[in-house]
C-alpha cells in the first residue's frame, strides 16, 4: 500500500526550511572567507610567520654582503574564491644573487563593478628558507583597495640572506589575496561616489 502524498502546506514548509538553510550556508561561507585573514594572522603571530617577519630597513639591506651565489626564485599568485580580481606577477621566474636587493612587480585588477579591498598573505617554499627572505617593501604589509575596474602595479623589494643554506637552490614566493574590510580611504571614496550619484 503506497504512502499518502504530503499535504501542500507540509511541502511548502519543507521547501522554506531548505531555502533558509541554504541562505545561512551562503552567509556562513562569505563570513568564513573574511575571517580567514584574522585567523591566519593570529596563527602567524603565534608561530612567528607573519607578514612583517623578515622585514629589514634600507640600511640593514645595504649591510648585507653580496655573494656570487645565485638562487632561482619563482613567483606565484593566488586568489580566494570570494575575490573577483585578476592577480599575477609580471615575471614568473628570476635569478637572484644572495645579499643583493631585488625588485619585482605583481599586477592586480578589480574585475567587479564595486569597490573591493583585499589583503595578501605571503608564503615561502621550502618553508625552512622563509627566515632568509628579507623584505624591504611589500604590498602584503597593508590592505589593497581597488575601485571597479581599477588596475595597480604592486612592488616588492627584497633580498635573500647570504646565510641561506647551500641545499636551497630554488625558492617559491607565493601571495594569496583574501577579501578584507575596506580601509578608511576606500570607504570615503565609495561614500563620495554614491553621494554624487544620488544628487
Amino acid at each position: 500500500m503506497s504512502a499518502a502524498p504530503s499535504p501542500p502546506e507540509d511541502r511548502g514548509r519543507s521547501h522554506r526550511r531548505v531555502a533558509w538553510l541554504l541562505g545561512f550556508a551562503a552567509i556562513g561561507m562569505v563570513g568564513f572567507a573574511y575571517a580567514l585573514v584574522p585567523i591566519y594572522e593570529v596563527f602567524c603571530e603565534y608561530t612567528g610567520l607573519n607578514t612583517r617577519s623578515g622585514v629589514i630597513s634600507e640600511q640593514e639591506a645595504s649591510a648585507l654582503r653580496g655573494t656570487g651565489r645565485r638562487v632561482l626564485l619563482e613567483l606565484d599568485s593566488n586568489l580566494n574564491d570570494g575575490l573577483p580580481w585578476r592577480f599575477r606577477p609580471e615575471r614568473q621566474k628570476l635569478w637572484l644573487r644572495l645579499g643583493e636587493i631585488n625588485e619585482f612587480v605583481y599586477e592586480v585588477q578589480n574585475l567587479s563593478g564595486e569597490p573591493l579591498t583585499g589583503r595578501a598573505l605571503p608564503s615561502v617554499t621550502p618553508s625552512q628558507a622563509a627566515p632568509y627572505v628579507k623584505k624591504l617593501q611589500c604590498f602584503c604589509f597593508s590592505p589593497v583597495d581597488l575601485q571597479p575596474g581599477e588596475h595597480k602595479r604592486l612592488a616588492v623589494r627584497m633580498a635573500v640572506s647570504p646565510e641561506l643554506p647551500e641545499r636551497f637552490g630554488e625558492l617559491t614566493l607565493s601571495y594569496t589575496f583574501y577579501p578584507s574590510e575596506p580601509t578608511a580611504v576606500s570607504a570615503t571614496r565609495s561614500s563620495g561616489a554614491s553621494g554624487k550619484g544620488e544628487s
